[in-house]
């Protein structure tokens, strides 16, 4: 008899289990991008100088206001960038140094690459709807159109503005294209680069 209820109450548990962990798969952000660029902290540092990033957002597939929008995600991407201080602008002007560009294109189509996505903003193709409540963005640091470093962006899709998915969703974007860490190593600064 005891047998059986171990049994049963260990049964329970792996139930029970399989199902918190099928909750945190399903919200699970998944990144795929390049860990090869060089030189991001010397173009960053130079952004920094300037005290803004030129910053491109195509894409809004919450539907809500672009003002909105585009003002959530741009206080999301300061908040959880680590480096340099500068701001993520829209409508700056280019700097004439290192033309670099955040730009991230929202539920991006499939004909969507790195060479499209580092031209000219108004040759990105329309965003898409989104597909199985999946949020998905096309992100790269721009530099004379060519991309430094990048990241292709999965994730659950948010019910608003306010969803933390949102947030966690855009701080993976930040961190993993406009990082600004040491992974360069070959002594390169704005001198000698």
């Amino acid at each position: 008899m005891p047998s059986s209820i171990v049994k049963t109450a260990f049964a329970l548990v792996m139930v029970l289990g399989m199902g918190v962990m099928t909750g945190c798969v399903q919200d699970s952000i998944q990144v795929k991008g390049s860990l090869n660029a060089r030189h991001v902290s010397t173009h960053l540092a130079e952004a920094a100088k300037k005290g803004y990033i030129r910053t491109e957002i195509t894409g809004n597939p919450l539907g809500v206001s672009d003002a909105l929008w585009i003002e959530h995600i741009l206080s999301v991407f300061k908040s959880s960038h680590f480096g340099p201080t500068f701001d993520f602008l829209i409508d700056a002007p280019a700097n004439p140094v290192t033309d670099a560009r955040f730009v991230v294109q929202f539920q991006p189509p499939p004909s969507t690459t790195l060479k499209t996505i580092c031209s000219v903003p108004d040759k990105l193709a329309a965003s898409i709807p989104p597909e199985n409540d999946q949020l998905t963005a096309f992100a790269a640091l721009c530099v004379w159109g060519r991309p430094l470093d990048w990241a292709f962006v999965t994730g659950p899709m948010p019910a608003s503005l306010d969803d933390e998915r949102l947030t966690r969703f855009a701080s993976t974007i930040t961190l993993n294209v406009v990082r600004s860490n040491l992974r360069e190593t070959d002594g390169c600064d704005s001198s000698n680069c």
